[in-house]
């Protein structure tokens, strides 16, 4: 099982970034963060451990 894909999930703005559908896991330290159904599309607030990109497998 490898990585997909990765994303930033804050623009340079400081909004939210509005994800595809999948399982997204912390880059930094590999926590589960978010699952957004099939044909839909959401956002995922930074991880604690201060990450802000995430990872799909």
């Amino acid at each position: 099982m490898g990585i997909e894909a990765t994303y930033e999930v804050v623009e340079s703005d400081g909004k939210l970034v509005e994800l595809p559908s999948g399982t997204y896991f912390c880059f930094e330290c590999n926590k589960f963060r978010k699952t957004i159904p099939s044909r839909c599309k959401g956002t995922i607030e930074p991880c604690k451990c201060g990450s802000t990109t995430v990872f799909t497998t």
